[in-house]
């Protein structure tokens, strides 16, 4: 795993939490559900609580438009649930439990996610102390994933051939200027590459697969 990206991810997962206040929300949630037993309404607050957090998710979370590889590498560390879109999937649960299942679950979901911000932070802290310093592209980066069965060396290679066409395709039909396949970074202990190309190239590239992953 790239020591550097993953310093970068750990910080992003700190600065997520400040933004939302993921904690504090779930408190507010648990005492509207608790008062809901002698005020009602307080039920109906708490759901309307949910569904805005998950909007400020899907609207300001970092982690929310994590790649590929960044999310792999946060299910790696076993901390998808606690972001993005499995903390909604994880709010989407509490909301559709019985009323007395919701105090629980919530409970279980901030005592976990404290958990994990605190071993993260740890994480963050020794990688810096070792003098890791965040990586973070000033450009835009496009990166071929391989499973780790397609590890032979002919077959890397040919991917890498097709990776290569794919992108210098992709600058000639949106007129950027095409810059020949140089792998700008690898990731430790898996076949990822990376390269830094125009941003007309990675727009139009993340747009095309977005797509197909709609089909």
């Amino acid at each position: 795993m790239d020591g550097s990206k993953l310093l970068r991810i750990l910080i992003d997962l700190q600065s997520d939490d400040a933004t939302l206040g993921v904690i504090i929300v779930l408190n507010e949630i648990r005492t509207k559900i608790t008062q809901a037993t002698t005020q009602p309404q307080s039920f109906q607050n708490a759901e309307e609580q949910i569904k805005l957090l998950i909007s400020n998710i899907q609207n300001t979370s970092i982690v929310y438009t994590f790649s590929t590889s960044e999310a792999l590498i946060l299910k790696k560390l076993n901390g998808d649930q606690y972001f993005g879109k499995g903390l909604i999937s994880r709010m989407s649960e509490i909301s559709n439990s019985r009323t007395y299942q919701m105090l629980a679950k919530i409970d279980d979901l901030a005592n976990a996610r404290n958990a994990f911000l605190q071993r993260s932070a740890n994480l963050g802290g020794t990688l810096e102390a070792m003098g890791i310093t965040p990586y973070r592209p000033d450009t835009f980066e496009v990166g071929l994933i391989l499973p780790d069965d397609q590890n032979d060396y002919d077959i890397v290679l040919e991917r890498l051939k097709y990776f290569d066409m794919l992108l210098s395709a992709f600058a000639e039909v949106f007129g950027a200027e095409y810059e020949k396949v140089k792998i700008t970074r690898l990731s430790n202990g898996t076949l990822e590459f990376f390269s830094l190309q125009p941003a007309e190239v990675a727009e139009h590239l993340t747009t095309l697969l977005l797509n197909i992953a709609q089909i």
